[in-house]
């Protein structure tokens, strides 16, 4: 929708519910970054792989470092997963995580939705209290 000319006017009506669907404006353009998958798990690149590292991808709302309310974004689809799983790896070594790390992203067919980092006491704290999830 095109709310340059009267933006309050234009929340006003979106919070109402009015607005006539043929404002909104279609596009064939990409909802998410088809290449992120090759671009993560080539691990020898000497280009960062996080998304908000990438200048070619940051663009309007994905670019804008908080300083823009977004009311409503296009967000592709995807089959329901089959199967999931939670590992938690620990280890006192950073090079055995980082060797870990590099083998998931080069190796594996399905590479991970999340990947997290904890200190120690954090595993500690969430074996003891994270009963749910553990």
């Amino acid at each position: 929708m095109n709310w340059a000319i009267r933006p309050k006017k234009s929340l006003t009506n979106l919070q109402n519910g009015y607005f006539d669907k043929s404002q909104l404006s279609q596009s064939n353009k990409l909802a998410s970054d088809k290449e992120y998958v090759a671009r993560i798990q080539d691990v020898n690149a000497d280009t960062p792989s996080r998304f908000n590292a990438d200048k070619r991808r940051l663009y309007e709302a994905s670019g804008c470092a908080g300083k823009l309310a977004v009311f409503a974004v296009r967000l592709d689809t995807y089959p329901t997963a089959t199967k999931e799983q939670t590992f938690y790896v620990g280890s006192n070594s950073v090079q055995e995580l980082a060797l870990l790390r590099r083998q998931i992203l080069s190796s594996f067919k399905n590479v991970p939705e999340v990947g997290e980092y904890m200190h120690r006491d954090i595993f500690d704290v969430s074996a003891k209290y994270g009963k749910d999830t553990f």
